[in-house]
């Protein structure tokens, strides 16, 4: 999903960032640094503070070209019922096109709020599996390793119309998933959002938990004991498979996010499931 500058920036006039961290791939859509005459990025010199504190380099500002004042009057305004039919991104941009209201208010008038966020059209890859067996010439490793292709090819024909699963391999292992834009210069100096909603989880059961482990001993050419059996069966009845949370993360170039939910056991730290959210600026 793409949207216009991120409106959370709309209201801050000045970004200041270290001269050794400049990149302007990393500048938020309607900023500019300031240059010097000769029109290079002008690098504020470093001075050092008392006790010789210094942060070892220069300083660069960029100026919001799209700032608000904190303090601004609207001479229209849009329904609260209008306002929460749009989606995440087009709310933010309608606070800046007026206010938000409850009831009409007489003498001022309504207006439609624009809608300017667009799904981006892309494609899945799922990477392929790199780990590969201490003993590659065993018939049970070369099994694994098919076994693990397998995976990654029926996974990649699942998600051939967008992401909609995750797996993970034979060993247990997560696998890693590129979103690629189809044709990416259409979005520059655009914002990206990446929203994961819907999100439902399937916990391994008992004896995939076990079957993980043997295969990581195959992998590791490591024999699976008895006693490790015994463990491992230990281990399993210890954690509460169907209770437990999960972990996501996603990342860009430039940017990365990610989001927790705890087991609804730990009621000290669980959250209801939300969407998780990336932006970066497209380049």
């Amino acid at each position: 999903m793409v949207g216009q500058q991120h409106a959370t920036f709309w209201g801050v006039r000045y970004i200041f960032e270290l001269a050794d961290r400049y990149d302007p791939k990393n500048i938020p859509v309607g900023y500019h640094a300031l240059k010097n005459n000769d029109g290079h990025v002008r690098i504020f010199k470093d001075q050092p503070v008392a006790g010789g504190l210094s942060n070892k380099t220069g300083t660069i500002v960029f100026v919001n070209d799209n700032f608000l004042p904190l303090v601004s009057t609207q001479n229209a305004q849009i329904s609260a019922a209008k306002y929460q039919r749009l989606n995440a991104v087009d709310k933010e941009q309608a606070m800046i096109q007026a206010p938000i209201t409850d009831k009409p208010i007489t003498g001022v008038k309504q207006v439609q709020p624009q809608k300017i966020a667009t799904t981006v059209p892309y494609t899945v890859k799922v990477r392929n599996i790199t780990d590969r067996p201490v003993n590659s010439s065993s018939r049970l490793s070369q099994k694994l390793v098919t076994t693990n292709k397998k995976i990654v090819n029926d996974n990649q024909t699942t998600n051939q119309d967008g992401l909609h699963q995750l797996v993970s391999d034979c060993q247990g292992h997560q696998l890693t998933y590129d979103l690629i834009l189809d044709h990416p210069e259409k979005w520059q100096n655009k914002e990206l959002y990446l929203e994961v909603s819907g999100m439902t989880m399937v916990k391994p059961t008992l004896n995939q938990f076990l079957q993980n482990n043997a295969a990581n001993a195959v992998f590791a050419n490591r024999p699976n004991t008895t006693l490790a059996k015994i463990q491992q069966f230990r281990q399993a009845l210890h954690t509460d498979w169907q209770l437990s949370g999960y972990y996501l993360s996603a990342s860009t170039a430039y940017r990365s996010n990610n989001f927790s939910q705890q087991s609804p056991t730990n009621l000290s730290n669980y959250s209801v499931l939300v969407p998780v959210k990336l932006t970066d600026k497209i380049i």
